[in-house]
């Protein structure tokens, strides 16, 4: 009975001289974080991630026929290149964040540099000139 009493004694003793040690975070140690990115209309344009080696995340928007305005980011982080108003940036994280890129409605021309209404009349004169150079040659080659 001794032997019992003794053993029990020991275990309790063990259990409760025994202090846990919880260990820190290794300095070296980057804390995750995660960016939510998104676009404020997906109708017009995408938004894509990437994780660099280095830990910094780039992201890049990109409009589908619009203008791409800005980017509205919450949360801590620290801008490494480009502006809010550049379509591709470089972020560091210094909390959770949610990036969203803005576009608006308005279409960009793509025409070229005279428009398009301006191309089709210079193309219809071209077609006309070529049409009376052609019909005053018949006639004067007669």
């Amino acid at each position: 009975m001794k032997r019992i009493i003794s053993l029990a004694l020991a275990v309790l003793i063990t259990a409760f001289v025994a202090i846990p040690v919880f260990a820190s975070d290794s300095p070296g140690k980057t804390p995750e974080y995660t960016a939510e990115v998104s676009s404020n209309d997906s109708s017009l344009g995408t938004v894509v991630k990437t994780i660099n080696s280095d830990g910094t995340i780039t992201i890049t928007a990109s409009p589908i026929s619009n203008e791409f305005t800005k980017w509205e980011i919450t949360g801590e982080y620290e801008l490494i290149s480009g502006t809010l108003t550049d379509k591709t940036i470089v972020i560091k994280l210094k909390s959770d964040v949610k990036a969203v890129a803005y576009f608006n409605g308005k279409a960009v021309d793509t025409s070229p540099v005279m428009g398009v209404s301006a191309a089709a009349a210079l193309m219809l004169l071209s077609l006309f000139s070529a049409g009376v150079a052609l019909y005053s040659c018949k006639r004067l080659c007669r």
